[in-house]
C-alpha cells in the first residue's frame, strides 16, 4: 500500500503566467527557471514531457537543488520513463546522465499507484545515470534506475601493455549518502577490463649473438566494480526496494607472449625463448552493490530483495610465445613461454563489502545471485624446432607449461571482506546463490622437433593446474565479527566446481637416430568450492534460530591428460607418455566451513546445520601414450564435513542441532575415498567444545547400488583429525552412518 503524499511545501503557484518565488527558486507554473544559491530548499515538479519536463527538466532540477540549502524534493511523474540519450558530464571516470548531486536531494515519484518513475539510458553509448558527490545526500523514493553502463577499459598497447580497468558504478556511483526507499536499481552493468597487449618478438640471432627472447604479454584489466551501485559512503536500502539483474564487467584477457628469435644461420648463437603470456584480469566484484572502504550498507525495513545479480568472470591467461628455431649448423630450438594465469572471478554477487559494516535485517532476501567463473590458464608456447637447414643438428626446444586457472568468485550472496556484519531482526534469507567454477588449467606447449639431420625432440610442457571453485555459496565472511540471529537462513546455496587440469603437451619428434621427446604431465584439478552456506575466516556468533540447510559444495575437477611422447627416428625410440593429473577433492563444509584462526559460537535452541551435502571427488586424468605409457592420476576424494568443517575454535550451548548432513563419495564411487565427517570434520587445528550439541542422522560417503547402500567415508557423525583438541563431552552423537565417531571414542 502506498503512503499518502505530503502536500507541496509552499502552496500553489500563481496563475496567469506570474512568477512566484517558492523557497528562493524562481518558478513559472511549478517549473524551475534558475537556481538561486544559498536559499532554502523546497519542492520542484518535473513533468514527464513538455516545458520543464523530461530528462532536460530533471537535469535543471538537480542543478537548482545543488544551489539550495536543506532538503530539496524533486517530484517526477509516476510511471514516466525519463530516458537519457547522452551524458550531462563526466564524473568518477564515466559520463553521467544527471549532474552530480552535491546537496541534500530527494527524487520522488508523484502520488498515485505504481509503477515507479524510471531514470534510464536509451542509447548504446556507455554512461552511468547518477553520481552522488562526497558532500551529497540523495534519497530515491519510488524511483527505478535502469540500464546504466560504464565504459570498458582500454586495451594494452604493443608491446606488452597492461589493459586498463573497467569503470566502476554501472547505475549509481556514490561518494556521499545514498538511500533507496521503495526503489529499484536494475539491468545495469560496469565495463569490461581491457585486454593485455601482446609481447614483442625476439630479434633473430646473428653470428655468435643468440636470438632474443620474446617479450611477455601484458596483463588484462579488471572488470568494473558495482554493477548496480558503487558506494564509499553510507548506503541504506529500505522499504521494499530491489537491486536486481545487474552485472559487473569481465576481466580482460592476458596478452600473448612474443616468439623467441631464431638462432643465427650460419652461426653459433642460440635460439631465443618464447615470452610468457600475460595474466588475465579479475572480474568485477559486487554485481548488485559494491561497498568500498569507509562505506557501510544497511538493508532494512520492509521486504527488500537483491536478486539475479552476476559478477563477471576472470579473463583468460595469455598464450606463451613459441621458442625460436635453432641455429645452423648446430643449435637447439628455444623453449616455449609459459601460459599466463587466469584472472579470478568477481566476488560478491549481490553485495561485496570492504567497508565498515554490513547490516541485513527485516525480511531481507538475497537470492539467485551468481559470481563469475575463474579465468582459464593460457596455453604454453611450443618449443622451437631444430634448424631446418640441410645437414643441421640440434634438439627441439621444450614446450612451455600451461598457466594455472584462477579461482571462481566468492560469496555469491554476500562477500563481507572487512568490517562487521550483522544479519538479524525479522527473517533474513540468503538462498539459491551459486559461486563460480574454478578456471581450467592451460594446455602445455608441444615440444619442438629435432633438426633436419639429427636431434632429439623437445619435451612437451606440463598442463596447468585447475583452480578451486568459488567459496561461500551463500556468504563469505572475512569480517572482524559476524552475527547471525533472528531466523537468519542460509539455504540451498551452491559453491562452484573445481577447474580441470590442463592437458600435457606432446613431445616433439626426433630426427636421424634420435629419440622423441617425452609428453608433459597433465595438470592437477582444482577442488570444489568450500562452505556451501558459509565460508568463515573470523569470529561468528549464531543464535535465535539461525540455520544453514540444504546447501551443496562443488564437485572436484578432472585431472588433465598426460601428453603423448614424440616419435623417435631411425634407431631412436618414442618419448614416454606424460602422467595424468590428479582429480580434485569435492568442496569442504557444505553447511559451514571455518578456517584456522576462526571462531564459531552456536547458542540456543533452533540453531541448526542440517541436510547439507559435500561434493564428489573428480577423476584423475589418463596418462599419455609413448614408449612407456604415463600413469593415470589419482582420483579425488569426496569433500569432508557434510555439516561443518571446523578449522578453528567452536563453542556451543543450549542444544544446537547438526542433523541429516552427508559427505560426497570419491570419484567412481570407490571404496575409502568418500568424504569423512558426515556431521562434523574437526581438522587438526580445531579446538573448543560441542557441549549440548545434537549430532544425529548424518552419513559419510553413501553410495547406493541396486538398492544397497554402502559407505565410502568414515566418521558419519564426527571425525577428529590428528591434533584436534575439540571436546565432545556433553554432546549427543547418535544414529550416524557408517559409525558415530572416528576414532571410535568420540
Amino acid at each position: 500500500m502506498r503512503r499518502a503524499r505530503a502536500p507541496m511545501a509552499f502552496g500553489r503557484a500563481r496563475l496567469a503566467g506570474k512568477a512566484a518565488v517558492l523557497g528562493g527558486a524562481a518558478v513559472f507554473g511549478l517549473r524551475v527557471l534558475a537556481p538561486v544559491p544559498g536559499f532554502a530548499a523546497g519542492t520542484i515538479n518535473v513533468p514527464c514531457t513538455g516545458t520543464g519536463g523530461g530528462p532536460a527538466g530533471l537535469i535543471a532540477a538537480i542543478n537548482t537543488a545543488n544551489g539550495l540549502t536543506g532538503n530539496t524534493t524533486i517530484q517526477v511523474a509516476q510511471g514516466c520513463d525519463y530516458r537519457f540519450t547522452s551524458s550531462f558530464a563526466t564524473y568518477d571516470g564515466s559520463g553521467t546522465a544527471l549532474p552530480q548531486v552535491t546537496a541534500q536531494v530527494t527524487i520522488q515519484s508523484s502520488g498515485g499507484p505504481p509503477p515507479n518513475a524510471t531514470i534510464s539510458r536509451n542509447v548504446s553509448t556507455a554512461f552511468r545515470l547518477i553520481d552522488v558527490g562526497s558532500r551529497g545526500n540523495l534519497t530515491l523514493d519510488q524511483i527505478t534506475v535502469s540500464g546504466g553502463l560504464t565504459p570498458t577499459g582500454g586495451n594494452g598497447g604493443f608491446p606488452g601493455g597492461v589493459g586498463s580497468n573497467g569503470v566502476n558504478g554501472g547505475a549509481i556511483f556514490s561518494s556521499g549518502a545514498l538511500t533507496l526507499n521503495e526503489s529499484t536499481v536494475d539491468h545495469s552493468a560496469t565495463g569490461n577490463g581491457g585486454n593485455g597487449g601482446n609481447g614483442g618478438n625476439g630479434a633473430a640471432g646473428s653470428g655468435t649473438t643468440p636470438g632474443g627472447n620474446g617479450g611477455p604479454g601484458g596483463a588484462g584489466g579488471n572488470g568494473g566494480l558495482g554493477g548496480g551501485i558503487y558506494s564509499s559512503g553510507p548506503l541504506t536500502i529500505t522499504n521494499n526496494s530491489n537491486v536486481a539483474d545487474n552485472i559487473t564487467g569481465f576481466g580482460g584477457s592476458g596478452g600473448t607472449g612474443g616468439s623467441g628469435g631464431a638462432g643465427a644461420s650460419p652461426g653459433t648463437g642460440g635460439a631465443g625463448n618464447g615470452g610468457s603470456g600475460g595474466q588475465g584480469g579479475s572480474g568485477g566484484s559486487g554485481a548488485g552493490v559494491y561497498v568500498a572502504g569507509g562505506g557501510s550498507v544497511a538493508v532494512m525495513g520492509g521486504s527488500n530483495i537483491l536478486s539475479g545479480d552476476v559478477t563477471g568472470p576472470g579473463g583468460s591467461g595469455g598464450q606463451g610465445g613459441q621458442g625460436g628455431q635453432g641455429a645452423s649448423p648446430t643449435g637447439n630450438g628455444g623453449t616455449g613461454g609459459s601460459g599466463g594465469q587466469g584472472g579470478t572471478g568477481g566476488n560478491g554477487g549481490a553485495i561485496f563489502s570492504t567497508g565498515k559494516s554490513v547490516l541485513l535485517q527485516d525480511n531481507t532476501t538475497l537470492t539467485s545471485n551468481l559470481t563469475g567463473a575463474g579465468g582459464q590458464g593460457g596455453s604454453g608456447g611450443s618449443g622451437g624446432n631444430g634448424s631446418s637447414v640441410t645437414t643441421s643438428t640440434g634438439n627441439g626446444g621444450n614446450g612451455g607449461p600451461g598457466g594455472s586457472g584462477a579461482q571462481g568468485g566468492n560469496g555469491a550472496g554476500l562477500d563481507a571482506a572487512a568490517g562487521t556484519a550483522q544479519l538479524h531482526g525479522g527473517t533474513v534469507v540468503i538462498n539459491e546463490n551459486v559461486t563460480g567454477v574454478g578456471g581450467n588449467g592451460g594446455s602445455g606447449g608441444q615440444g619442438g622437433n629435432g633438426a633436419s639431420t639429427s636431434g632429439q625432440g623437445g619435451s612437451g610442457g606440463a598442463g596447468g593446474s585447475g583452480a578451486q571453485g568459488g567459496q561461500g555459496g551463500g556468504l563469505y565472511a572475512a569480517t572482524s565479527s559476524l552475527a547471525l540471529q533472528g531466523n537468519t537462513a542460509l539455504t540451498s546455496n551452491l559453491t562452484g566446481g573445481g577447474g580441470n587440469g590442463g592437458q600435457g603437451g606432446s613431445g616433439g619428434a626426433g630426427s636421424g637416430n634420435s629419440n622423441g621427446g617425452g609428453g608433459g604431465n597433465g595438470g592437477s584439478a582444482g577442488a570444489g568450492g568450500s562452505g556451501g552456506g558459509l565460508q568463515l575466516t573470523g569470529p561468528s556468533t549464531w543464535q535465535d534460530g539461525a540455520r544453514s540447510s540444504s546447501n551443496l559444495t562443488g564437485l572436484g575437477g578432472t585431472g588433465g591428460t598426460g601428453g603423448n611422447g614424440g616419435a623417435g627416428a631411425g634407431n631412436g625410440t618414442s618419448g614416454s607418455g606424460g602422467s595424468g593429473g590428479n582429480g580434485g577433492q569435492g568442496g569442504l563444509g557444505a553447511g559451514v566451513d571455518t578456517t584456522s584462526g576462526s571462531s564459531l559460537t552456536l547458542n540456543g535452541g533452533g540453531v541448526t546445520i542440517s541436510n547439507n551435502d559435500t561434493g564428489q571427488g573428480g577423476p584423475g586424468g589418463s596418462g599419455g601414450t609413448g614408449a612407456t605409457n604415463g600413469s593415470s592420476g589419482a582420483n579425488g576424494n569426496g569433500g569432508d564435513g557434510g555439516g561443518l568443517w571446523l578449522g578453528g575454535s567452536v563453542s556451543t550451548s543450549g542444544g544446537p542441532v547438526i542433523n541429516g548432513n552427508t559427505t560426497g563419495p570419491g570419484a567412481a564411487d570407490a571404496a575409502s575415498t568418500g568424504g569423512n565427517g558426515g556431521g562434523v570434520f574437526a581438522a587438526g587445528t580445531s579446538s573448543g567444545s560441542f557441549n549440548s550439541t545434537k549430532i544425529t542422522n548424518n552419513s559419510a560417503g553413501p553410495v547406493t547400488t541396486g538398492g544397497v547402500t554402502t559407505f565410502t567415508g568414515t566418521g558419519g557423525g564426527f571425525f577428529r583429525g590428528a591434533g584436534s583438541t575439540v571436546s565432545t563431552a556433553g554432546a549427543t552423537i547418535t544414529g550416524n552412518a557408517p559409525n558415530n565417531c572416528t576414532p571410535a571414542t568420540c
